[in-house]
């Protein structure tokens, strides 16, 4: 009697089980939602329904209850042995182009670090930057971190600056007042990084972001100060503001302003220079640049110039212009003084046919790999109406002159008389065209490398930049182009010899391809089409065969 009714339990436990799980799922269904009812529900109906195979099983009771046992046992050591791992946050990155690791240069200036350096997050929460934190903190103890949410503590977040926003980020040398008392931002030497700068998805340790924090270190602990003097009363873009244009039109005025903004938020000092007042360059001045003149230098300027550049080993950046209202123009002087270091610059126009709509905006289709201002620089760029700047260095001499950036080989450049004085140019045979340049950079040559000597340095002397427009330092090519503004610093840092300024090359996943010779091909054939399956198929059907005998 007791089997019978045991019997009828395990025949009926399993379907009420069953209507368990489906009521479960209904009450889902009705409610929308998967809530406690639900999960009580199905796992009562899974309880009930594994009781169909518990009266085979009873005589291995023993058997199951050794196994859980043992299963347990082995859960609590493995949750022992991952508390105890989770202590020693080590990370490998085992990718090729190492993208969730510091570069070796980010990695070199952290070691050189004498004092102190704090980053400060802008955030509701540190969850974003872990990650950077995390490297930066293990490759220098000299490293602080802070997360300020500018939001609910607005009174902290003033201390590092006005209008502070919500995912910018401040990069200072640590106050000597202590870490308890900040000092005010005019206190101490900082570095405010915008949300955009510092680009976005902090999963893994963007290039863009690891750049604009290791330069930004680099500038708040540097000794000295870059300080760059525009040049002034000639026409010269203006240093000042541009007025605001009217609703719908765009400002005719070209402006420095935002090179002088962008300059300043990382660190560097600009001035207005007017060398017939002064009659020299100041003694604090790391460079000087002549952005578009519309009239020429008097000599005592020039010779204030080359005072500057021979006996004190000034840097230069000159950025002439296409006269556009005097035809007539020339600048002899300014012109004879970049003679001196191996550049001309014709009064011609670049033609660039390239540009099918508008062939007088040349377009910028290769850059210098070999050069550091150029290295790094891909994309192409349209420009205004420019000039050629021709290296008069042939072979040796006591300059190097490193074309920069040229145009597509179907240019060709046109007196700016001849242009103005016909509507329609009439461009030359295609075997007579060729690339022109647009920029130039001039150093000192250094000697020839002696076999079996160390490397030479480059020894002292002037170093000048030359462009053919005006155009990579005006408010309206600075506002909408990366490319302009990579440019324009990297020019100002390989001027003012800031080699460690760094530019961190663009790291991303890439695919490794296994490419295989027909032989290789036909031995994984073999293994894993016949091999591997027949021994499988042969093996499970003489182990049948071999159990049925027995």
């Amino acid at each position: 009697m007791h089997d019978k009714t045991l019997k009828i339990w395990f025949r009926t436990l399993p379907v009420i089980g069953v209507l368990f799980v489906i009521a479960g799922f209904g009450w889902a269904i009705r409610q929308a939602a998967v809530d406690p009812v639900v999960y009580t529900l199905v796992g009562i109906g899974l309880a009930l329904f594994l009781t169909l195979f518990a009266k085979a099983e009873l005589a291995n009771l023993k058997y199951y209850l050794h196994v859980v046992v043992y299963s347990l046992l082995v859960f609590i050591l493995c949750a022992i042995v991952y508390l105890a791992i989770r202590q020693y946050d080590k990370q490998a990155d085992l990718t090729e182009q190492n993208l969730y690791t510091l570069s070796d240069q980010s990695r070199q200036v952290l070691d050189q670090l004498k004092e102190p350096v704090e980053i400060v997050f802008f955030f509701s929460t540190d969850q974003p930057f872990r990650d950077i934190m995390r490297l930066y903190g293990d490759a220098s103890d000299q490293i602080q971190f802070k997360v300020i949410d500018p939001i609910k503590d607005p009174v902290a977040a003033m201390r590092y600056g006005e209008n502070i926003r919500t995912g910018e980020v401040v990069i200072r040398k640590v106050p000597e007042k202590g870490e308890g008392t900040p000092a005010p931002a005019a206190e101490t030497k900082q570095k405010r990084i915008s949300a955009t700068e510092f680009g976005q998805g902090f999963t893994q340790m963007g290039v863009q972001a690891e750049n604009a924090l290791t330069n930004a270190i680099i500038e708040v602990t540097r000794a000295e100060t870059i300080k760059l003097y525009f040049l002034e009363g000639h026409g010269e873009v203006s240093y000042d503001e541009a007025p605001m244009p009217q609703p719908g039109q765009r400002s005719s005025v070209a402006s420095l302003s935002a090179l002088r903004k962008f300059l300043e938020d990382r660190g560097m000092e600009t001035a207005r220079l007017n060398l017939i007042t002064s009659g020299l360059v100041p003694e604090d001045a790391t460079m000087v640049v002549i952005a578009g003149p519309a009239g020429d230098l008097l000599p005592p300027e020039i010779s204030a110039l080359r005072d500057y550049l021979t006996q004190r080993y000034g840097k230069l950046m000159v950025l002439l212009d296409v006269p556009q209202e005097n035809f007539a123009l020339r600048l002899p002087n300014l012109l004879g003084l970049l003679e001196e270091y191996g550049v001309s610059s014709p009064d011609e126009v670049i033609i660039d046919l390239a540009n099918p709509f508008s062939p007088v905006q040349p377009i910028v289709q290769d850059y210098a790999e070999d050069h550091p201002i150029t290295r790094d620089l891909r994309q192409a760029m349209m420009l205004s109406i420019s000039r050629p700047v021709v290296s008069r260095m042939q072979g040796g001499g006591q300059w190097q002159v490193t074309e920069l950036m040229r145009t597509s080989p179907s240019s060709f450049s046109k007196d700016l008389q001849e242009v103005v004085a016909n509507e329609r140019i009439t461009p030359p045979p295609r075997s007579e065209m060729q690339p022109q340049t647009l920029a130039v950079a001039v150093s000192p040559r250094t000697p020839p490398q002696m076999p079996n000597m160390p490397p030479l340095e480059e020894p002292e002397g002037a170093r000048l930049v030359v462009f053919g427009t005006s155009e990579f330092v005006q408010n309206s090519t600075l506002t909408q182009s990366n490319v302009a503004v990579n440019l324009m610093l990297n020019t100002i840092n390989w001027l003012a010899e800031q080699e460690d300024v760094i530019a961190i090359p663009p790291r991303q996943l890439e695919g490794t391809p296994i490419i295989l010779t027909p032989q290789q091909l036909r031995v994984i054939f073999v293994l894993a089409v016949i091999l591997l399956p027949g021994a499988l198929f042969f093996g499970g059907v003489s182990y049948s065969i071999a159990r049925r005998r027995r």
